[in-house]
C-alpha cells in the first residue's frame, strides 16, 4: 500500500509504502502527483499520563506485563507512538505492582519499550485536601519519602521518569533535591493544582536549579524513526 501527503513539519511531499502495517520507504515527491484529498502526515502523538486504556487498568491490583503490553498496542491504533504509563496514588504494595508490570514489559519487548519513554509516578505525595487531591484515594496520600521512591525506581531499573508531587509538603523540597542530585533523577517533578509554597522554600526549589533546569534537562530519549 502506497499513501502519498504533505509531511508536517518538514513541509515535504512523500510518498510512503507500506509493508504488512510496517513503514517501509518514505520518498519525496512532487507536488502535482499528490493524491488530491491532500493528505498529511504527521509523527505519532506522545501522552506523558496514560493510567490506562480500552479496558486495561495499569493501578489495578492484578496488573499484569501482558495488560501494558496489550495497552500499549492499542495506543498505537488512536496516532499515539510513545507514552508514559502512570502510577497513581496506592499503597505501598500496589503502585510497586504497577511499577514492575511496566518494568517487565518494556523489557520484553523492544518495540513497546521504544513506546515507553518512561514511567510516571503520580503521587502518592501529593496535597491530601479535597479538590487538588483529585480521585486520589485520601488513605494513601502520604508525605514525600526518598527510601521508598528510591525502592520503587530501583524495581523500575531507573526508568520513571516523572514523577508529581506537591511541593508544599512537608519533606518535598528534600526529595526534589535529591532527585536533582541522583543519577537517576526523574525528568519532571511537578507541582499539585493547589500551591502552598514559603518564600523560603521558593528560594530553595529555585537554588536547586528546580525551576531552571529540571524542565530542559531531561533524559527522556524518543527514536527518531518509527513505524507502527
Amino acid at each position: 500500500m502506497h499513501i502519498s501527503g504533505r509531511l508536517i513539519g518538514l513541509n515535504q511531499h512523500v510518498e510512503i509504502e507500506v509493508v504488512e502495517g510496517v513503514f517501509s520507504t518514505i520518498t519525496e515527491i512532487k507536488e502535482n502527483i499528490l493524491d488530491p484529498q491532500g493528505i498529511c502526515i504527521a509523527p505519532p502523538l506522545i501522552d506523558i499520563q496514560v493510567n490506562g486504556f480500552a479496558g486495561y487498568d495499569l493501578n489495578s491490583n492484578d496488573v499484569e506485563a501482558a495488560d501494558v503490553h496489550q495497552m500499549v498496542k492499542l495506543l498505537w491504533k488512536t496516532g499515539t507512538g510513545f507514552c508514559c504509563p502512570t502510577v497513581v496514588t496506592g499503597s505501598h504494595q500496589r503502585m510497586s505492582r504497577s511499577i514492575q508490570a511496566i518494568t517487565t514489559a518494556l523489557l520484553k519487548d523492544d518495540t513497546i519499550r521504544s513506546s515507553i519513554i518512561g514511567i510516571h509516578v503520580e503521587g502518592p505525595y501529593i496535597s491530601s485536601q479535597d479538590g487538588p487531591r483529585g480521585a486520589h484515594p485520601k488513605e494513601h496520600v502520604r508525605q514525600p519519602d526518598w527510601d521508598e521512591f528510591q525502592r520503587w525506581q530501583d524495581i523500575a531499573e531507573g526508568q520513571i521518569k516523572i514523577l508529581t508531587l506537591a511541593p508544599e509538603t512537608e519533606g518535598a523540597i528534600t526529595l526534589i533535591g535529591l532527585s536533582i542530585k541522583s543519577k537517576n533523577s526523574p525528568s519532571v517533578i511537578r507541582e499539585s493544582c493547589f500551591i502552598r509554597v514559603k518564600t523560603r522554600s521558593l528560594l530553595d526549589l529555585a537554588l536547586s536549579g528546580f525551576f531552571m533546569g529540571l524542565y530542559s534537562e531531561g533524559p527522556f530519549n524518543i527514536p527518531t524513526k518509527r513505524a507502527f
